[in-house]
């Protein structure tokens, strides 16, 4: 995807290994889970997660990188406000262990500084087996941390040409494409122990396919896995799927009333 073509916000995240290709949720038919409001913080949730972070966790951008950044390649819709770009990489890629990606399997994100956040990110990336590599690269002729992870296909929904062109269908669409970005959350959350809060495919979150015949969303794909968008969850209270997927359906409401208890 050169600087010409179109290209969607790709967020944090392209899962190769853990395909989100969902034809159709399979929690929606289920009761609403019960969550109890009353609790300062749901048992589940690591309020803290940074405060379990090791000395090697905080290391992983210590190494310089060996990638020859073409601005050329960068994505020419970059929506993120927590990065300083997104980029695909100019050539196959070997990492610090000595395997080989094809580089259209990859993409690229700078990132602004070396924070707590950054180390979260790269975490969560790990989680979901999603991480390639990361460390420093000179950008625009300055240090600054990177991730390369793997890509995942697909567009923002607002950018979607049916999308645009079928006024009428776009808010089916839009909750379409966000329960089954919201029965990825509750697969992966249960799965690998980290849960996607915010599924809105309007807030750059989900990437879809969708059938250019009808308008419906053939697959969904969550994007976004930095500490603003995930909460990860203690050992020993694993909520169940059912429940994952309710609270990201409830959407903003239910973000902001979880995102408040852990404190960021």
């Amino acid at each position: 995807m050169l600087a010409s073509v179109r290209v969607p916000f790709l967020g944090c995240i392209a899962l190769s290994f853990l395909r989100l290709a969902h034809t159709a949720p399979v929690h929606g038919a289920q009761p609403a889970a019960q969550v109890h409001d009353n609790d300062p913080v749901l048992p589940w949730i690591d309020a803290a997660p940074a405060q379990s972070l090791t000395a090697i966790e905080r290391q992983v951008f210590a190494r310089p990188l060996n990638i020859d950044l073409d601005p050329a390649l960068k994505l020419e819709r970059d929506l993120g406000s927590h990065n300083d770009g997104l980029y695909r990489l100019p050539r196959d890629y070997i990492d610090h262990a000595g395997k080989e990606y094809q580089k259209d399997l990859l993409i690229l994100k700078v990132l602004k500084s070396v924070n707590d956040d950054s180390f979260l990110e790269v975490k969560a990336l790990k989680m979901v087996r999603a991480f390639v590599d990361s460390g420093s690269l000179m950008v625009s002729g300055v240090s600054k941390p990177v991730i390369v992870m793997k890509f995942q296909p697909g567009e923002m929904l607002p950018f979607n040409e049916y999308y645009i062109q079928h006024p009428e269908q776009q808010q089916t669409m839009s909750r379409e494409a966000q329960l089954k970005g919201c029965d990825a959350a509750a697969e992966i959350g249960t799965a690998h122990k980290v849960f996607h809060l915010f599924a809105n495919p309007r807030a750059g979150k989900v990437l879809v396919n969708v059938d250019v015949s009808d308008g419906n969303i053939t697959s969904s794909h969550l994007v976004g896995w930095g500490p603003q968008s995930v909460v990860f969850l203690k050992p020993g209270h694993e909520p169940s799927s059912s429940l994952l997927y309710h609270l990201c359906s409830e959407g903003q409401t239910r973000y902001d009333t979880i995102r408040g208890r852990t404190g960021h």
